[in-house]
């Protein structure tokens, strides 16, 4: 009888996986090649598939359709969809007891996420279009200060820079959202200021509550992380300036020349 060594099989996995990586770059870049230039290269691709390979087997997702469609989901909500506060209905359908077939669960999830899509951004993207504009031209002074009405205030920042998608995500996981904004700056990321915390939950919003740590936008932890900003200021006024700068290279001919220019809200 042949007798294969658990080396050897491990050898075989891991070929199998590299396989599957390189498959899933090669997609993912020609479906996303504003992200994949943006983000450095298909090398930092091949950190953001790996690390979602990892991700989706430890939810319990193991086939490469399963894989495929997690991944995909990342790239459209954020690394770290499946725990953002503001989308309640991802955790919600992933864990749902009814629906004990995992690819059951994501492609219901990957519904809800186009039906989502459809009423944040509007027909043409319009509605997410003029949230990056409001969001490039914007000002660290409108910031709300740090007293008993900052949540109050920062919840009408983010209502008038994104209307659409703050209706439809709704005050209490808008809210949540910001709890979780004070958390990760108080103990992970050591920002105290108004505009430290302001700018961060403002990103969250955007880009997703794991936007620190997703592949797809490493400038942001390369800023945070940078030794030299000496000071609170200078990493927060080189985080807005980066973010500004990766909305500005977002704004292209992806989007229809209309989207930007049709009137309404």
């Amino acid at each position: 009888m042949l007798s294969i060594r658990q080396s050897q099989l491990n050898s075989l996995g891991q070929a199998h996986r590299s396989i599957f990586e390189d498959e899933l770059v090669e997609h993912f870049a020609s479906t996303y090649p504003r992200e994949c230039r943006q983000a450095g290269g298909k090398q930092q691709f091949y950190k953001l598939v790996s690390a979602g390979i990892d991700r989706a087997n430890q939810r319990g997702f193991d086939s490469q359709s399963e894989v495929s469609m997690y991944i995909s989901l990342q790239f459209i909500l954020g690394a770290w969809f499946d725990v953002d506060p503001q989308l309640p209905w991802v955790k919600k359908t992933l864990e749902n007891p009814r629906m004990p077939a995992a690819e059951l669960r994501l492609r219901c999830v990957f519904g809800e996420t186009i039906e989502y899509l459809s009423d944040i951004a509007g027909d043409k993207s319009q509605h997410i279009v003029r949230a990056l504009i409001r969001l490039r031209d914007g000002d660290l002074e409108t910031v709300p200060a740090l007293d008993a009405q900052w949540q109050a205030n920062m919840l009408a920042l983010l209502r008038k820079l994104y209307p659409q998608k703050f209706d439809r995500q709704g005050i209490e996981a808008n809210s949540l959202l910001l709890d979780d904004a004070l958390g990760k700056c108080d103990f992970f990321l050591n920002l105290k200021t108004a505009k430290g915390k302001g700018l961060v939950a403002i990103l969250m919003f955007m880009l997703g509550s794991g936007f620190e740590n997703d592949h797809l936008h490493p400038w942001t932890a390369r800023i945070l992380s940078d030794p030299r900003f000496t000071s609170e200021e200078e990493r927060i006024a080189a985080l807005h300036q980066a973010a500004k700068k990766h909305i500005g290279e977002s704004l292209t001919s992806d989007f229809p020349t209309e989207a930007a220019s049709t009137t309404g809200g």
